[in-house]
């Protein structure tokens, strides 16, 4: 990551005027009338000139404008910026935008993958069965203004980092609950289809995931949604590739977008099982080498860097050769109970936009909305639930024993055993994997790299940094202040890294913010009638931020009022 450093600036404060003041009052005591009233008149100049230099250091200088300076000024306005914000916000940052790239559309690298379902990556000694889970909404229906919140904050952070990726060889899973308001699940369908219409008078299409590798499943289903709590005997979410490929095939589950034939395939290869139009897959050779079953879980608020699923499957392969080597030496089989290991990002940066509960309406109309403040956060405790992975190897046909097959299925599953389910808190429980110690473990990798984007805002399940009184963004109050990496505030570098890295549309950013604001007392009300659905966390922490954020609404409300009535005399 790039090191930053803060610009301060120097401030007149209600504390330094009325020290001022009280040097002023001492040498009254000792002056004539006359010298009073000279040191008076200096003093109300000098303090006049210190906010004229105060408020100049806020402005561009003249000498250093240019064109691109000018461009960029205007396509900050269009963003909500302006020069009086820079002046108020302290969470943006006090240098100036002259290096913002000049349309959000060329700042977007899009990436062209080179594998995907169809042409899977070769050569490779394993064949790559890599899912990638995210639920939306599951057991949490009839919100309607939060589903639209949500969907704002799914397309803006979290498609458009897997349309983008280098790899498209995975299975996005997007667990939909088939109750929501139909417009939504159909807005989400057109995200997840290959192609779509670009307007109505044109044949142009805009490519969305050709390789049919986005798969919208309908479904209540709250444990295959649960976050480790609320549902009995799971305990963390994502539905097996598996298990989905046959509640398809028996017709128990409706899938809206993505080429089938792949989900069918996963199937012969996990199980045996084969349909007519899998069958000649049985006995090919590629069916001979074992599984790499990889299982990834992404939010559906949040993002995976555009080379993500590259660097997950470089790692997964690397580890598993070596895993394959200790077997080899042993004559033991892969299974997934004897290879199963978890992976996680060491740093990710954090995208919060708490300005739209703390502007007063006046303000607001004043100064408008950033996009959001953005910066790196380094985990040195944890293991953030975007992008935590399970890897495992396998060969058809192994596996365990599980509950599904008291129903008369014959097959046996092929299951992460529990422990590799652990919830991505408690991550910490597992040793580190060394070079004897390949399973049940624990690798925490990515240092440095931008693994990982997290967007903090009303609408989270947990609440997490929504307490409205909070000064900072630190995890816990006994962090260093100074030493915090959201603190280091270099929220434009960070979004050129979320432009060129993630594929974010910062103006999409900043349209989703003025969303979140005209709609937040309904948003948070909503959040908390639905946060303690089954599988998803009834935390006592959450109830608490839900009151502080109500409270916090109705003050604002009453501020909004007396500025209203004072505007009005």
């Amino acid at each position: 990551m790039v090191a930053s450093r803060v610009r301060t600036v120097s401030t007149l404060g209600p504390k330094s005027v009325m020290n001022g003041s009280n040097g002023v009052i001492n040498a009254v005591r000792k002056v004539s009338p006359r010298s009073l009233y000279l040191i008076v008149v200096a003093s109300v100049v000098t303090i006049w000139m210190g906010l004229v230099v105060v408020t100049l250091e806020y402005l561009p200088s003249p000498s250093s404008t240019s064109s691109s300076t000018s461009s960029a000024s205007s396509l900050l306005k269009l963003r909500g910026f302006n020069n009086h914000q820079q002046q108020l916000s302290r969470e943006m940052s006090l240098q100036t935008f002259t290096d913002c790239p000049p349309t959000p559309s060329e700042a977007i690298r899009k990436p062209e993958f080179t594998y995907s379902l169809r042409n899977p990556l070769s050569p490779s000694p394993f064949n790559i069965l890599h899912t990638v889970t995210t639920r939306f909404m599951i057991g949490q229906p009839h919100q309607p203004i939060l589903a639209h919140a949500r969907y704002l904050l799914m397309e803006t952070f979290c498609w458009p980092t897997m349309k983008y990726q280098t790899r498209q060889n995975f299975f996005w899973i997007v667990l939909v609950d088939p109750r929501l308001d139909p417009q939504i699940i159909q807005n989400i369908q057109t995200l997840l289809t290959a192609s779509v219409p670009v307007d109505n008078q044109t044949a142009a299409t805009d490519v969305h995931f050709p390789s049919q590798n986005a798969f919208l499943v309908l479904t209540d289903n709250a444990a295959w949604a649960a976050d480790g709590v609320g549902v009995p005997n799971v305990t963390s979410y994502g539905v097996g590739l598996q298990e989905l490929a046959r509640e398809y095939r028996d017709g128990n589950v409706d899938i809206l977008s993505g080429n089938t034939y792949h989900l069918m395939n996963a199937l012969e290869l996990l199980d045996g099982s084969s349909t007519d139009s899998t069958r000649h897959l049985k006995n090919s050779a590629g069916n001979q080498k074992p599984i790499l079953m990889i299982e990834t879980l992404l939010d559906a608020d949040d993002g995976l860097n555009n080379q993500g699923i590259e660097w997950i499957q470089n790692m997964a392969i690397e580890h598993a050769t070596r895993q394959q080597e200790q077997l080899a030496a042993t004559g033991d089989s892969p299974t997934l109970n004897s290879t199963w290991w978890v992976l996680c990002g060491t740093d990710h940066i954090e995208w919060h936009n708490r300005d739209i509960y703390k502007l007063t309406n006046s303000q607001y109309e004043t100064m408008g909305l950033t996009a959001g403040v953005t910066g790196i956060r380094h985990a040195p405790l944890y293991c953030t639930s975007a992008g935590y992975t399970r890897v495992g190897s396998t060969l058809p046909g192994n596996g365990r024993k599980t509950e599904d097959e008291r129903s008369g299925d014959n097959h046996t599953s092929i299951l992460f055993p529990l422990d590799a389910y652990s919830n991505h808190a408690l991550a910490v429980s597992f040793p580190f994997c060394n070079a004897t110690h390949m399973s049940g473990c624990l690798r925490r990798e990515f240092d440095g790299k931008p693994y990982i984007l997290k967007s903090r805002s009303i609408t989270s399940d947990s609440m997490d940094h929504m307490n409205p009184k909070q000064s900072d963004y630190r995890d816990n109050s006994w962090e260093n202040k100074t030493e915090h990496p959201l603190l280091v505030n270099d929220t434009e570098r960070t979004w050129i890294i979320l432009q060129q890295d993630f594929s974010i549309n910062r103006l999409k950013a900043w349209d989703t913010s003025v969303f979140l604001r005209l709609h937040a007392p309904e948003i948070v009300r909503e959040n908390q009638a639905s946060h303690c659905a089954p599988g998803f966390p009834c935390r006592l922490v959450a109830q608490r931020s839900f009151k502080k954020m109500n409270e916090h609404l109705r003050m604002m409300d009453k501020r909004n009022e007396r500025d209203r009535m004072r505007s009005t005399k």
